[in-house]
C-alpha cells in the first residue's frame, strides 16, 4: 500500500510535468510556423491560438462550479468545505508567487520571456486537475492553528475584501472599455487595414478583430475575448508602416495567447490574496512578463536597427494598461528594463524543462501547509462521553503488512486511555489525505452515533457513519508511539509467504 501511494504521489506529478512541457513546446512550435491540427467536427481552417494549455480565465469559473456543486449537494457543509478549499488555494498561490518574485531576476536572465510569462499561470494547470489534488493530498508538514471563531471572522473579512477588490477591477475595466470605445472610430485608411489583415493572415489568426482609433488611449492595446468583443485600439496619432507592423504583430500575439484571459486570472489572484502586499507586486511583475514575451517573439531574428526602432516606439507610446487589456508600451517603472531587454541579443534557454520542474514541485508540495481550527485531546474533540465499553472492534496494520487485520486486545482500557489522550488539531481541509504510514490502527465505536477512528503516524481520520462518506482529518501534534500501542495488543501471526 505504501509503495502504491508513493507511486501515485510521484507518477502523477511527473505526468503533469510532462503534459506541461509538451503543451509549452507545442505552443512554441505553433508560434514558429507549425500547422494547427485539423478540427474534428468542421472543415473550416482552425484559427491559430497559442495559449499554452487552457485559458486562465477558466480558473474562477472552475472554482465557482465547485462551489455550486458542493453547496447543492452538501449545503452548509459544502460551503465550509469550499472555504477550506479557497484557503488551500490562497496558501499555494501566495507561496508560489512569492518564490517567483524573488527568483524572477535570475529566471529572466537565463530563460525565455515566454517561459517566464507561463510560470505565472501554472496554478491554472495545477487546479485544472482539481479532483486529483483533492483525493491525493499528502500529510501536511506545517500546520498553522487559527481558532474557529477567529477563522470564521477572517473568512468573512476575506470574502468582503475579495468581492470589493474583484468587483472594483471588473467595474473599472468596463468603465475604461466604454470610455475608449465610445470615443473610437473605425480605421478607414486602406493601407493600414491591408497591413492589419496581412498580419492576421501571416499569423493565421482568423477570428474577427475590430481595428479602431481612440483619443482616449496613449498606447496601442487590445481587449475582449469574444467574437464581438475582440478589438485592437490605436491612439489618435500617425504611425509609420514599420511601427504599425510592430504594433499589429505584438497585439495579435497577445490575442493568440489569450493574454486577456491571463489578465483576468491575475486580477482574480490579486483579489483572492488582497491582504498580501507581495501579491500586488507579483501581479505587476506577471503583467510585465506578458509584454516581454510578446516583445521577444516580435523581435525574433531582427537586426539592431529594427530593435532600435521598436525601442523608440515604446518610448513614443509610453503609458499604462488598465483593466483586462494588453498594452504595447509600458509605464516608466518598467520601461528601463524593457528597453534593455529589447536591445539585448542574449540567447536564453527555452525553459520547457523549467516549467516541467515547477509543475512537478507544485503538485508534490500541494497540501504540505495546512490550517487547523480546533485543538485538544481525542477525548475532548472526538470521543466525548464514549468509554472503552463503546469500542466494538479494533483493527491493526503491523509494520510491513500493508493491510488491516482484526486485532486481539490485551488491555482495552489502557489502549483506549492512551489513544484518547493524544493531542490533535482538526484540519480545515477540503480534500482527502493519502496517509503514508507503516502502521495503522482502526477503532469502531458506538454510543452517541457510530464512528470509525483510524490512527496513523501523524493523521487521525474520523468517519461518522451517520454523517455521510466524507471524513474529518485531525493532525497529531506528536506521532503515535507504536511501541506503546503494541503493548496493549496481542502479537499478530506473521502472514504466510
Amino acid at each position: 500500500m505504501i509503495f502504491a501511494l508513493f507511486l501515485l504521489r510521484f507518477l502523477w506529478p511527473l505526468a503533469m510535468a510532462c503534459i506541461t512541457v509538451y503543451a509549452f513546446r507545442r505552443s512554441w512550435r505553433w508560434e514558429h510556423g507549425a500547422p494547427m491540427p485539423e478540427p474534428l467536427l468542421s472543415t473550416k481552417p482552425r484559427p491559430k491560438e497559442t495559449a499554452v494549455w487552457v485559458d486562465p480565465s477558466v480558473f474562477p469559473i472552475l472554482l465557482l462550479v465547485i462551489f455550486l456543486v458542493w453547496w447543492a449537494f452538501e449545503g452548509t457543509n459544502g460551503v465550509e468545505r469550499f472555504f477550506a478549499l479557497l484557503l488551500d488555494v490562497m496558501i499555494l498561490i501566495s507561496l508560489y508567487f512569492l518564490v517567483l518574485v524573488f527568483l524572477l531576476p535570475l529566471l529572466r536572465r537565463y530563460f525565455s520571456a515566454r517561459a517566464c510569462a507561463t510560470l505565472w499561470i501554472l496554478p491554472v494547470f495545477l487546479f485544472w486537475q482539481a479532483h486529483m489534488l483533492y483525493q491525493n493530498a499528502p500529510v501536511p508538514r506545517w500546520v498553522l492553528y487559527i481558532p474557529t471563531h477567529i477563522l470564521k471572522t477572517l473568512y468573512l473579512v476575506w470574502a468582503i475584501g475579495f468581492c470589493a477588490v474583484f468587483a472594483a477591477k471588473a467595474v473599472s475595466h468596463f468603465i475604461f472599455r466604454h470610455r475608449v470605445l465610445s470615443a473610437a472610430r473605425p480605421v478607414r485608411d486602406r493601407e493600414t487595414l491591408e497591413l492589419f489583415e496581412r498580419e492576421l493572415q501571416q499569423l493565421e489568426f482568423s477570428y474577427p478583430v475590430r481595428l479602431v482609433i481612440s483619443p482616449a488611449v496613449a498606447a496601442p492595446l487590445s481587449m475582449g475575448m469574444t467574437k464581438r468583443g475582440r478589438v485592437t485600439v490605436l491612439p489618435d496619432r500617425s504611425f509609420t508602416a514599420q511601427q504599425l507592423q510592430f504594433i499589429f504583430s505584438h497585439e495579435i500575439h497577445h490575442l493568440q495567447r489569450r493574454d486577456v484571459g491571463n489578465k483576468i486570472f491575475f486580477a482574480f489572484c490579486q483579489a483572492l490574496c488582497w491582504f498580501n502586499p507581495l501579491m500586488w507586486v507579483a501581479v505587476s511583475k506577471a503583467s510585465d512578463d506578458l509584454e516581454l514575451s510578446c516583445d521577444e517573439i516580435v523581435l525574433e531574428g531582427m537586426d539592431e536597427s529594427l530593435r532600435r526602432q521598436y525601442a523608440q516606439l515604446l518610448l513614443d507610446t509610453a503609458g499604462s494598461s488598465r483593466g483586462f487589456t494588453t498594452c504595447l508600451s509600458a509605464t516608466a517603472q518598467t520601461m528601463r528594463y524593457r528597453l534593455r531587454n529589447v536591445m539585448s541579443l542574449r540567447r536564453r534557454h527555452l525553459g520547457a524543462l523549467l516549467l516541467g520542474l515547477a509543475m512537478f514541485l507544485c503538485v508534490v508540495s500541494y497540501g504540505l501547509v495546512a490550517v487547523s481550527h480546533d485543538k485538544g485531546t481525542v477525548a475532548e474533540l472526538i470521543t466525548e462521553q464514549r468509554t472503552v465499553a463503546d469500542v466494538q472492534s479494533v483493527y491493526h496494520q503491523p509494520e510491513g503488512w500493508g493491510y488491516l487485520e482484526r486485532a486481539a486486545v490485551r488491555d482495552a482500557e489502557g489502549l483506549f486511555a492512551y489513544l484518547t489522550s493524544l493531542d490533535v488539531e482538526e484540519l480545515s481541509r477540503a480534500n482527502e489525505i493519502n496517509v503514508n504510514s507503516e502502521q495503522r490502527l482502526s477503532l469502531f465505536l458506538t454510543g452517541y452515533g457510530s464512528m470509525r477512528l483510524q490512527f496513523s503516524d501523524r493523521i487521525l481520520q474520523v468517519h461518522h457513519v451517520h454523517g455521510g462518506l466524507r471524513e474529518t482529518y485531525y493532525y497529531l501534534r506528536s506521532p503515535v508511539d507504536w511501541e506503546i500501542v503494541n503493548r496493549f495488543l496481542e502479537p499478530h501471526n506473521l502472514p504466510i509467504e
